[in-house]
């Protein structure tokens, strides 16, 4: 099922500031940046942040997050145990659908492998 329920979500702050401040895994790829870490939990969890200074307009900013969830729903079987957190690092003022979804796939990839070599 692909839904993207209320357990998939980091929701309240400290879910947030566990990952920020857990030395969590980096990655970056272009304008994103995905910070990672494992959280006890039988699932993985989405929290998103994208600054008002780097998308304008709330229309553009929820699409940015539909994007990643829809991608997350995609991969989340494969990323087990993981909190994650994926932030906007730079404007996208022309903003592209096929390469936020390159970027965040590309992202994916290598807690992908990390959790299928365990």
């Amino acid at each position: 099922m692909l839904r993207f329920s209320r357990q998939d979500r980091l929701i309240r702050q400290s879910d947030f500031q566990s990952v920020f401040a857990a030395r969590p895994s980096k990655l970056a790829h272009h304008y994103l940046l995905v910070l990672s870490r494992p959280n006890g939990m039988s699932h993985a969890r989405l929290g998103v942040n994208i600054a008002k200074r780097h998308v304008r307009r709330a229309v553009d900013r929820n699409k940015v997050k539909r994007i990643l969830r829809e991608s997350f729903r995609h991969h989340r079987e494969a990323l087990l145990e993981r909190d994650f957190v994926v932030i906007l690092r730079a404007s996208c003022s022309s903003f592209d659908k096929k390469a936020l979804r390159e970027d965040i796939n590309h992202l994916w990839q290598p807690f992908i492998h990390s959790s299928q070599s365990v």
